[in-house]
């Protein structure tokens, strides 16, 4: 999963080591493993990110730069919450998920056991996806945009969460979501058979009732904002690409 990675010389648009510790890239392999059921890795390639010009990047950055500071004065407790609520890796919270949903033992075995087989197998292949067009793609984080772009740049600006070590287009915590929709939708249809309720080890006290698996989605988009680590056309990509491996898989 980790190879050796040499980013390209700094420019608008190209990723960086972010800091606070501009360490090196982490992840720069993953893009490359065999994928259970994809046809090729780049199968769902997102295309490139908007352009640093478009309306669609400045929107973005003009966002991310208020709601996801460290210092925001704009981001409202519920915000702060929910991205609290989805900082560590994204697999805990999904981890409950299905445990609630495998609780019913109404529903046959063999079919718990596809779920299970199904929702692991195709978020994989959502990650293998996601990262290989991270790293064809090397587009910056907000951090760098922010602190060194040519749109009003602040070089103290700082996001509430440290930045991941590896590119921005597409999220990878949007694929996920995305592709997990899409899984439990197959299974069991757009709503959870009951309410269920998730906490979250970075968000102490706080519990989250989901009846949609869209609301988890959305939440999951967001929360990458509000942290201060991605731009939301990153995060919509990353859904997208997630929902394209499910869909081909399921």
């Amino acid at each position: 999963m980790d190879v050796p990675f040499t980013p390209p010389p700094a420019g608008p648009g190209v990723w960086q080591p972010t800091p606070p510790t501009f360490a090196p890239a982490v992840r720069a392999g993953e893009g490359n493993a065999r994928p259970f059921l994809l046809a090729a890795n780049d199968q769902f390639d997102p295309g490139p990110p908007p352009s640093l010009s478009s309306p669609t990047y400045l929107a973005g950055l003009a966002e991310v730069r208020a709601y996801g500071s460290a210092t925001s004065t704009v981001r409202t407790a519920r915000q702060t919450d929910i991205a609290l609520f989805w900082e560590p890796a994204i697999n805990i919270q999904f981890v409950q998920v299905l445990r609630a949903v495998l609780a019913d033992t109404n529903r046959p075995l063999a079919r718990q056991a596809r779920l299970v087989a199904a929702f692991n197998v195709i978020t994989t292949d959502a990650q293998i996806a996601f990262y290989k067009a991270k790293f064809k793609y090397l587009f910056w984080r907000p951090v760098t945009a922010i602190q060194t772009g040519a749109v009003d740049p602040d070089a103290s600006w700082a996001p509430l969460f440290t930045t991941p070590r590896y590119p921005d287009w597409p999220s990878g915590h949007g694929g996920v979501a995305g592709a997990a929709q899409e899984v439990l939708t197959a299974f069991l249809g757009p709503k959870a058979p009951d309410p269920i309720n998730v906490t979250s080890a970075t968000d102490p006290g706080s519990t989250h009732t989901y009846d949609r698996w869209s609301q988890i989605t959305q939440e999951v988009i967001d929360a990458r904002i509000w942290e201060g680590i991605h731009f939301r056309f990153s995060d919509t990509a990353g859904d997208r690409v997630g929902r394209n491996v499910a869909r081909y898989a399921t």
